[in-house]
């Protein structure tokens, strides 16, 4: 599996939707646009949720690359909170902030899809870090969220 994960099965779903939702959000917009909050607001909305999810991002892929460069197991930072940081930055920030400014509901279902993908081809990689790390991804597992910190848990730390 290369660096990227299963982030490239994730895009080559998500991408081809994002287009169709766009492409029908400009054609048909009476039917898209979200009318039950002023578009001000909404524009404002998505404009913090995409900054928050680009910080989130880039953050994210630092701590991933500095890792990944010292193959070894990121659990710390953001890592210590959610395993997949930067599909959760995709997938609840950046996307749903598109699809805002957007003002359109069928770009916010982007976010779904690539929910739904991430859902079904996770288990592969992470068969791949259980096989590289064993007992420790295990553990890292068992008491970090996937994309959501368990606020009931404190922050991972390795013994």
């Amino acid at each position: 599996m290369s660096r990227w994960g299963i982030g490239s099965k994730i895009i080559s779903v998500s991408i081809p939707y994002a287009v169709v939702a766009i492409i029908v959000s400009l054609f048909f917009p009476d039917y898209t646009r979200i009318d039950v909050i002023p578009y001000l607001w909404m524009a404002s909305a998505g404009g913090v949720l995409i900054i928050m999810g680009v910080i989130f991002l880039v953050r994210a892929a630092r701590e991933f690359t500095t890792g990944f460069n010292q193959c070894r197991l990121v659990t710390t930072g953001i890592y210590g909170h959610v395993r997949n940081p930067i599909y959760a930055a995709w997938i609840f920030f950046i996307i749903p902030g598109i699809g805002l400014v957007l003002n359109s509901w069928i770009v916010i279902m982007t976010a779904l899809v690539a929910y739904v993908c991430f859902r079904c081809c996770i288990k592969e990689e992470e068969v791949v870090l259980e096989d590289a790390f064993g007992d420790e991804y295990r553990a890292y597992r068992e008491h970090v969220g996937q994309l959501v910190p368990n606020p009931f848990r404190e922050t991972f730390r390795v013994n």
